[in-house]
């Protein structure tokens, strides 16, 4: 009897949570369209007496002297008009009726006063009001006495009780059409005793929803709006509605549902989003979010029914398909020799790319760290240990007086680990019971797709850094799948797993933050799921963990401040930065504070001149731009931010959305013909910069052949929103089925988190390489995953 008692309490909460949270993104496009005025009593006539007719002030308020008194108030600019709120200290027994008057248009409507809160609504049937003179009439009779406190425009309660009301009226309705749905279908049931009559009419109604869900899906996925598109996508969603979904227990369901929910709302808000194309230049006239509207809303409804089927049935069909292979968890060391072969099969693929742009792709920030690595002041902005890197390889050029072979030989040593790490990850794939077939066609693609290849040569903190994190995921794969026993069969496991964090904390500074991410998950888990067996080895691994986390963040912060050689705060505030200079650029409501403040770290007159919605660097690069006064105000910064974010949610929430929006926006079809990777590094920069007597050349020649068109260094490759997705997909999928297996997709959310939090550039692929890297092992994870299910 508890037990049904707080299951009963627990589904309570769950659809207050869900109805509350559907209510506020249905309540939040009129709070944001109507912006809130408040008019004190100072505002209105105790200051400027000069705004009275037929009012005298009174120690007991406002005294008419006719019958016809009125406040009149003006405002700088017109504004959207939907609620006025009055709040009624005192008013004598002669009573008053208030009527409100759009002064610029003459129109008007009223209700009668009492004291407290008054709220005076603007109906439909008044049209859209939009003024900015009004004129309120508060008495009728001469001689009555009034105290009104304060005047509210477009009160946030008021708003909120509106649209309490509609939504409230709303879901009536739409509890009311599903029941009278329900009672039709038991009707047809009754009266189509035929069952084949029956099935005809319930076929004809799936088809006739189909074709209207087609619509919304080939409007907020961004598809060609093509007329024969339309019937096939109906067709497809009639297909997909016909499949009757089951799930095993409600997490499944429930947690499916808030995915597709999500994935909704990031289908809809891509839609939204207005580009010229040129993400690095284009201002915020060129670059903007279109507003909002009640079809958002039903569209909303209808996609995340839409993904919610589709998802399911996916789950079904990858779970089917899993049965039919061999998969295996037990533990089994790779093979050395297997890995050497692909290793070396892959990096004779590559070779041409890095003979024809010998000695790799070098771009302003390789030049940096070569500055610094021949001599010029340590800084952390590119990791200290990643420029040491560098100028080892560079004092073996130097030997021999050739920089450029220092340069080349940075570059082997990056293809020969990157390409190991892929060869050990294509071995463990075979351990785990993937065919060879289907290991060949990995280390093929791999080896001939141009986009790996590419960034195999060039010279950025990235390749390496992604590469650690393909191979550190996989160890704490193995520690998941063989329950931990693991450090019982290799007794070096913890010592290497702390060697691949330290090369991830020490190979990219947001790599920190990627392992704090996995050691919160290893911690979390290590509480909720007491005397699991797979906790055996996670509880050294987060020892270790921490640990590593602890001794980086002292030699990083501490000891390098003692030196001298701390990265600048400015570097980790990006998007931060990009919210609050959308909010001066776009004049939003600050305070004189808040001025102040913006007006230090760049003159207020720049900011729409120099706020790019896509890219922070413009901003922060700005000759006008005061870095130093920002790194030693940073408490002033976060205050400032936070005042700013409570006056201006509405443009905090489109600076994100457009700094962001191409690492969840899946609907940006674009980004999949995007081959701009390298190209983004500004290979030009190179010569004009002191490139220190490095000297790039073709050692194959382009005599008979055109080399540098054949092995091309545009190269397109999956939209990196899609692989987002894809990892929360599988987070929702481990979540109900295998919780275990989320330490091993920690590294992963853990990047995908930096990236939605501090990426400095809209869209930019060598930021979530790893992700590509690691593309065939979410797919096992998520074949494993849906196979142990069904087993």
């Amino acid at each position: 009897m508890e037990n049904n008692f707080l299951k009963f309490l627990l589904k309570m909460a769950i659809l207050v949570l869900v109805g509350t949270t559907i209510y506020i993104f249905y309540s939040w496009p009129y709070l944001q369209k109507y912006p809130q005025i408040e008019l004190s009593k100072n505002d209105l006539y105790i200051e400027h007496e000069e705004n009275l007719k037929d009012f005298v002030v009174t120690d007991s308020g406002l005294m008419a002297t006719s019958s016809d008194p009125w406040i009149s108030y003006s405002l700088e600019e017109k504004i959207p008009v939907k609620v006025i709120e009055y709040d009624v200290a005192d008013i004598n027994s002669l009573g008053g009726k208030c009527l409100v008057f759009d002064n610029d248009a003459w129109l008007y409507t009223g209700k009668s006063l009492k004291n407290g809160r008054n709220y005076i609504y603007i109906h439909k049937y008044l049209g859209n009001w939009e003024t900015k003179n009004f004129r309120f009439d508060l008495v009728e009779v001469e001689d009555a006495t009034i105290q009104i406190d304060r005047i509210i425009i477009n009160s946030w309660r008021g708003i909120l009780r509106l649209t309490a009301m509609w939504f409230i009226l709303i879901v009536a309705f739409a509890v009311m059409t599903l029941y009278l749905i329900k009672i039709l279908y038991k009707s047809l049931k009754i009266l189509c005793k035929n069952e084949r009559a029956f099935l005809y009419i319930k076929k004809l109604i799936c088809l006739v929803i189909s074709f209207i869900s087609a619509s919304f899906v080939q409007k907020y996925m961004r598809l060609p709006d093509n007329d024969f598109l339309w019937v096939l996508i109906s067709l497809l969603l009639y297909y997909l509605f016909s499949k009757e979904i089951l799930w095993d227990n409600k997490l499944n369901f429930f947690f499916t549902f808030l995915f597709s929910a999500a994935f909704s709302i990031a289908n809809i808000s891509g839609y939204h989003v207005v580009t010229n194309g040129n993400f690095y230049f284009g201002l915020m006239t060129e670059n903007y979010v279109t507003h909002f509207t009640k079809i958002d809303f039903v569209g909303f409804i209808i996609l995340t029914y839409v993904f919610y089927k589709g998802f399911g049935y996916v789950c079904r069909l990858i779970s089917s398909i899993s049965d039919n292979m061999d998969l295996r968890e037990e533990y089994k060391k790779v093979s050395f020799e297997y890995c050497i072969v692909v290793t070396v099969f892959i990096l004779i693929s590559w070779l041409p790319y890095f003979c024809v742009y010998y000695p790799g792709f070098i771009f302003p920030d390789s030049l940096s760290s070569v500055y610094q690595a021949l001599g010029e002041p340590l800084n952390n902005h590119h990791p200290i240990m990643y420029t040491l890197f560098i100028r080892v390889c560079l004092n073996v050029g130097m030997i021999v007086k050739d920089i450029t072979l220092g340069c080349a030989l940075y570059t082997l040593i990056q293809m020969v680990y990157i390409a190991f790490c892929l060869g050990y990850m294509i071995c463990w794939l075979k351990n785990k019971g993937i065919s060879v077939r289907f290991c060949m066609i990995i280390m093929v693609g791999f080896a001939f797709m141009p986009f790996i290849a590419q960034n195999s040569i060039a010279m950025w903190k990235d390749p390496i850094f992604s590469a650690t994190i393909l191979l550190w995921s996989l160890y704490l794969l193995d520690c998941v799948m063989s329950k931990g026993s693991i450090i019982f069969y290799d007794r070096f496991y913890i010592f290497k797993s702390c060697l691949l964090i330290l090369i991830i904390c020490f190979s990219r500074n947001n790599g920190f933050y990627l392992i704090l991410f996995s050691e919160i998950i290893f911690i979390a888990l290590l509480i909720i799921g007491k005397n699991k067996e797979y906790l055996i080895g996670i509880k050294k691994i987060s020892a270790s963990t921490g640990i590593i986390l602890f001794c980086v963040y002292v030699i990083t912060g501490p000891v390098y401040s003692r030196m001298g050689i701390a990265d600048k705060p400015v570097e980790s505030l990006g998007i931060f930065l990009n919210q609050m200079a959308r909010v001066v650029a776009y004049e939003g409501k600050m305070d004189e504070e808040d001025k102040q403040f913006m007006d230090s770290i760049l003159p207020l007159e720049k900011y729409p001149e120099t706020y790019r919605p896509c890219v922070v660097d413009r901003l922060k690069w700005d000759e006008d731009f005061n870095q130093e006064y920002l790194n030693e105000h940073l408490n002033e910064f976060m205050s400032t931010y936070f005042s700013l974010l409570i006056k201006n949610p509405k443009l905090y929430i489109e600076a994100w959305i457009l700094n962001t929006f191409g690492y969840w926006a899946p609907n940006y079809w674009e980004f999949f013909a995007d081959g701009g990777n390298i190209e983004k590094g500004d290979l030009s920069t190179f010569y004009e910069w002191d490139h220190k007597g490095i000297e790039p050349k073709n050692l194959l020649g382009n005599i008979d052949v055109s080399w540098n068109t054949i092995f091309d260094y545009q190269g397109t490759t999956i939209y990196l929103a899609v692989i987002n997705w894809l990892v929360l997909f599988l987070l929702v999928v481990i979540v109900t089925r295998a919780r275990s297996y989320i330490i091993a997709l920690a590294p992963s959310l853990g990047l995908i988190a930096t990236l939605f939090i501090a990426t400095p550039y809209v869209y930019w692929e060598r930021y979530g390489l790893a992700e590509y890297y690691l593309l065939p092992v979410y797919l096992f994870i998520l074949c494993m995953v849906l196979k142990k299910q069904r087993g």
